[in-house]
């Protein structure tokens, strides 16, 4: 399956599994310095970290890291050298 570009600069994605319903399992990879701009958790998210690491105002998440945001959860993520997680979404997040 090949990697496909996401509306963010540096980031790339691979749809696992995704439904009418809204959820989805998505493998993620972002390059050094990719940011996910501010978005809204709509429901309750699940990542874990595979590789590299990621960072909120919240703290950093690094390889074999498990974290989960709830819904009305409101930040901006970042990657200062690149990052690859598998993230669990009941319903797409808000931008």
């Amino acid at each position: 399956m090949p990697w496909q570009p996401t509306q963010f600069d540096g980031i790339e994605m691979k749809i696992l599994y995704q439904d009418d319903e809204g959820r989805s399992t998505i493998l993620f990879k972002m390059a050094p310095g990719a940011v996910v701009p501010l978005h809204e958790h709509t429901a309750l998210e699940q990542t874990s970290m595979l590789e590299g690491s990621l960072e909120d105002a919240e703290g950093r998440c690094g390889a074999g890291d498990f974290v989960w945001r709830p819904g009305g959860n409101i930040h901006v993520a970042h990657s200062p050298n690149g990052a690859m997680f598998l993230a669990i979404f009941n319903r797409p997040n808000v931008f």
